[in-house]
């Protein structure tokens, strides 16, 4: 009697997820716009009562772990490519993250067909309640702690945790040719990895968009004395530079050299920066604003 109701039990299971539709997302870009369009995909098929299947593909702005290595959400499925055949009813164009749709036009997009996908590094749906719940239901995976442990230490052993992104343009970016405007130095021979500070953007390679070190230590002076700065940016030389500055009072994860994109050490940064109670954020940056939404943190923009 037992298997008989467990067979009849996979049965109804395996119909019902045939009945019900898929959204296949296939996501694009850096870290921070990955989480962002996995948020709200998740989010859509809430509302619509369609499974989400997540489609990961390396490019030049993630590297190196798919997400299903590095956290585990309810709801989120993962794949390796999208089924032929699938009709796309949504791609975001090459460095443009502003895909706006509404709930209305991916439900009728998906009339009549099993599943559907959307290709994006940014997604907006009008008509959508922002519940977030990937963020409520997020859990790091095993190794993700491990690799965090030492910072999260730090964290909860101060009664004032204290967040810190400074996004300047890493060497991916330099190597790509692009992040928010002009780069102040075009010498290939100069990667950049040392900190944008006033006076010397010129010779450690920066864009001019970069917003200067002094920035954010004028908001770091501003919190407790015993405040523990988690630090975390796409230049090591910010860290050596807050470390001058605060000694004894910044915590880190360990920094991997790289001139790609280390997708691992960048979730496991921000994952450290999400469990900070205020934060001290790059403008610049959605791997410092899919962090504030996770943290819901008293937040200060530099």
């Amino acid at each position: 009697m037992i298997a008989a109701a467990i067979f009849v039990a996979i049965i109804v299971a395996v119909v019902l997820m045939k009945a019900q539709k898929t959204l296949y997302l296939s996501t694009m870009w850096g870290l921070g716009n990955r989480l962002r369009t996995m948020r709200v995909a998740l989010d859509v098929c809430r509302a619509l009562g369609w499974r989400l299947v997540v489609v990961h593909v390396d490019d030049k702005g993630y590297e190196g772990a798919p997400p299903e290595d590095l956290f585990v959400v309810p709801g989120i499925e993962y794949a390796r490519e999208v089924p032929r055949g699938t009709k796309t009813i949504a791609h975001n164009v090459k460095n443009d993250c502003s895909l706006d749709m509404s709930i209305e036009n991916i439900r009728i997009g998906a009339e009549g067909l099993p599943a559907v996908c959307i290709y994006a590094c940014g997604l907006k749906v009008a008509g959508l309640a922002d519940d977030s719940v990937m963020y409520k239901t997020m859990r790091p995976t095993p190794k993700v702690i491990e690799a965090c442990s030492i910072a999260l230490k730090a964290l909860d052993a101060t009664k004032n945790p204290v967040g810190v992104h400074i996004r300047q343009g890493s060497a991916p970016d330099f190597k790509l040719g692009y992040f928010f405007g002009k780069w102040e130095n075009s010498d290939q021979s100069v990667m950049p990895i040392g900190c944008c500070v006033n006076g010397n953007k010129h010779e450690t390679l920066c864009p001019e968009s970069a917003t200067i070190a002094e920035r954010f230590v004028e908001k770091m002076k501003a919190m407790p004395e015993d405040a523990i700065f988690f630090v975390c940016s796409d230049r090591p030389g910010c860290i050596e530079y807050l470390e001058d500055v605060f000694p004894g009072r910044i915590a880190t994860n360990a920094w991997v050299e790289t001139l790609n994109n280390d997708a691992f050490g960048a979730f496991c940064d921000w994952y450290c920066l999400s469990m900070c109670p205020t934060l001290i954020l790059s403008h610049t940056s959605s791997f410092s604003r899919e962090a504030e939404i996770k943290s819901g943190a008293a937040t200060h923009y530099v």
